[in-house]
């Protein structure tokens, strides 16, 4: 019986495991790199068992074809003139357009796993043309796929400071990350590590916090795994990961500016009722300071400091202008309320900020 080196991209280790048992079943020698770890040793074991393997089989699906390391496997083999199985395991693969050396060969479907897909793989492994020589001399060894993520990883973690230039190219090089499914986890790591560096520039600052957001973070998973197909076949839409948060994000938003609102107003009817002013200005303008400190509210969502500061800024704001203008002057009801609003929005998102700054300082 033969030797087989199998394979597979991390996403497929289960569907590569049940190949494995059912070409042990067979009576093949099986080795697949389940125990092994990352590194050049990890990478020189991998060639020398494709060097003494008898077939090369592929666990063929979009994820393989992306990987860097199926792509040197696979591509190693052939130079080697090793017989090269791929087994398709996954629909949708556009078979047109696979890579040259995968094209000429015949695949086996593997996607049902049953008991057809195996006589099937048993027929093509008994296909298999016996093992020919080694090429002397041997091709070169491909480099180990090591990701270019180990380079950024020393530049971050380096004691000497980063200018802002080679924050931002660090930056740009991450985002690349994000978006390959391989290296996004440890992307997110690496930009958590940069995040905390001590000379990190604010707007550097304020783009990491703004990827690393659960909203981003859960558009960002969508966008790579797609929708997941239901029992009955159906493509079902899963909602990110962030709904609950947006959604409690908008209640709090709702409850602070309600809150607000109520204490903006009754801090504009108490300071009216105190100067004895007509009840029509009472009814009217008592509610302006009560507006300003509902938008501010609902600007700093759950502060209760920032809804006081709306409320507090929109009753000082009137009263000082009332002050100004003199407390008999019905004028000055009307332009201490216009005043009173934007004072009080301006200090509650002012608030906001600080609030803000001070959190991330610490």
């Amino acid at each position: 019986m033969s030797s087989i080196f199998i394979s597979y991209n991390r996403d497929s280790a289960a569907v590569a495991g049940t190949l494995a048992g059912d070409c042990k079943a067979l009576g093949h020698n099986v080795w697949f790199d389940q125990e092994l770890s990352g590194g050049q040793a990890w990478w020189n074991q991998i060639l020398a068992m494709i060097r003494s393997c008898d077939v090369f089989v592929l666990v063929l699906n979009p994820e393989a074809l992306e990987s860097t390391a199926c792509k040197r496997e696979y591509g190693y083999a052939a130079d080697l003139g090793k017989p090269i199985v791929p087994v398709l395991v996954t629909e949708g693969l556009q078979l047109n357009l696979l890579p040259r050396i995968l094209s000429q060969i015949q695949f086996v479907d593997y996607r049902k796993q049953d008991r057809e897909a195996a006589f099937r793989l048993a027929r093509a492994l008994l296909a298999v043309p016996p093992p020919s020589l080694l090429p002397d001399p041997l091709p070169p060894e491909p480099e180990a796929p090591v990701s270019y993520l180990g380079n950024l990883t020393e530049q971050i973690d380096a004691d000497t400071p980063l200018g802002y230039e080679r924050q931002s190219a660090l930056l740009v090089d991450l985002k690349r990350g994000l978006r390959n499914k391989e290296t996004a986890e440890d992307t997110r790591t690496l930009l958590a590590r940069l995040r905390s560096r001590h000379d990190l520039y604010a707007a550097i600052a304020e783009e990491i916090d703004d990827l690393l957001s659960p909203q981003k973070t859960g558009i960002a998973e969508q966008k790579r795994t797609g929708p997941e197909r239901g029992s009955a076949g159906a493509a079902t839409a899963s909602p990110p990961a962030s709904a609950s948060a947006s959604l409690a994000d908008a209640q709090a938003r709702k409850k602070s500016a309600l809150v607000g609102g109520i204490l903006g107003t009754a801090l504009g009817v108490l300071i009216m009722t105190t100067v004895k002013a007509p009840n029509t200005a009472i009814l009217l303008w008592g509610l302006v300071p009560g507006l300003g400190a509902a938008i501010g509210g609902a600007v700093c969502r759950k502060n209760g400091l920032c809804i006081a500061a709306a409320a507090a800024g929109g009753g000082a704001g009137w009263l000082i202008v009332m002050l100004i203008m003199g407390m008999n002057d019905s004028d000055a009801f009307s332009v201490g309320g216009i005043f009173g609003t934007p004072l009080g929005i301006l200090a509650a998102t002012g608030a906001c900020a600080l609030l803000r700054k001070r959190k991330k300082a610490s």
